[in-house]
């Protein structure tokens, strides 16, 4: 089963139809971040709720005619395939590259930032998944003290390779209780992260929008469906269509080199607008009940306290107590 990280800040039609496009008279928020709606966004949220195990896939068994649906679940199989053989980057089918995206994931225009020059997309390319991923094993696994520098970077390799396998399987909808979920990451150019992050700049770099090296610095999933699963289920919206009108968010992480720089708010603002495309009208987190900056993010962002875990829950499940909170997007 995969494994959900709900511990803050540590340090989206069923069918697989494009959503209806934003009112083009909408106004974007004003954001100090790029957002990216590349074509290669569409794969996860095109593809039907539930896959062929295969990593290689007949197209026989989608049970439907739609060359979208084909196309996108030909390049699920080619990123599994690519994080499994880690290349700079993987291909993407013409037919998928043909098609727009903008009603699945929000852009707005370059704002320069003080500090950051961010840049919110979903991750769908092998380069970036792993890049997504490693960060994630790099914020997640604690090493123990007095390990050789080469038994740590053996350590954190296989972390990341289950991270990516699972990443990929999610995004595809290869993994149970999972009904629909895109990885969203920010970068920023490598020169703005300190070089005292060396493994960050060996392991998390990316391809950019400009000629600079990026580095993918945050990342998060947004999951819709009813329950995350392992977690706390989320109480509204009640009826019918709860299922896909309610999502999470898991795997919160930031690279510590970046903390405190609006990294995390800019990913979570990010989500809530992807959500609102995506039909959600209910978004849900989970967090550590002593995790206080974590909490007080998440409340700048909207969210309000719904219920928590017990304490037995929790010692049952051997991790710390979490709180569930929710906004409303309207």
């Amino acid at each position: 089963m995969a494994s959900n990280f709900s511990c803050g800040i540590v340090g989206l039609d069923q069918t697989g139809c494009v959503l209806p496009s934003v009112a083009s008279g909408a106004k974007p928020r004003k954001s100090r971040a790029t957002r990216l709606s590349s074509v290669r966004s569409i794969s996860g949220p095109l593809l039907p709720t539930r896959l062929p195990t295969s990593s290689t896939i007949s197209t026989s068994e989608f049970h439907t005619k739609d060359p979208v649906l084909r196309a996108a679940a030909s390049f699920t199989a080619s990123v599994s395939d690519s994080c499994r053989k880690y290349p700079s980057a993987s291909r993407i089918p013409s037919s998928v590259q043909a098609l727009s995206t903008e009603t699945l994931f929000p852009s707005s225009p370059l704002v320069e930032d003080e500090e950051l020059n961010l840049v919110l997309e979903s991750a769908t390319s092998g380069e970036k998944l792993r890049a997504a991923a490693t960060l994630r094993a790099r914020s997640f696994f604690a090493y123990p003290e007095g390990r050789s520098i080469t038994a740590r970077k053996m350590h954190q390799k296989m972390k990341a390779d289950d991270e990516c396998a699972v990443l990929t399987r999610k995004i595809g909808g290869l993994e149970q209780g999972y009904k629909r979920t895109a990885c969203l990451i920010a970068t920023c150019p490598s020169s703005e992260v300190p070089e005292s992050g060396r493994d960050l700049h060996e392991m998390c770099s990316v391809a950019g929008p400009r000629t600079e090296g990026y580095l993918v610095v945050g990342t998060l999933d947004l999951n819709q469906g009813l329950n995350l699963p392992g977690e706390v289920m989320g109480e509204r919206p009640t009826g019918p269509e709860a299922d896909v009108k309610r999502a999470y968010l898991s795997n919160v992480c930031v690279a510590e080199e970046v903390r405190r720089r609006g990294v995390g708010m800019e990913l979570v603002e990010y989500a809530k607008e992807t959500a609102k495309l995506w039909g959600i009208r209910y978004l849900y987190v989970h967090v550590v009940a002593d995790n206080i900056s974590a909490r007080k993010l998440y409340e700048k962002a909207g969210f309000e306290y719904e219920s928590e875990e017990s304490v037995k829950e929790a010692r049952s499940l051997g991790r710390p107590r979490r709180y569930i909170l929710r906004t409303h997007l309207v």
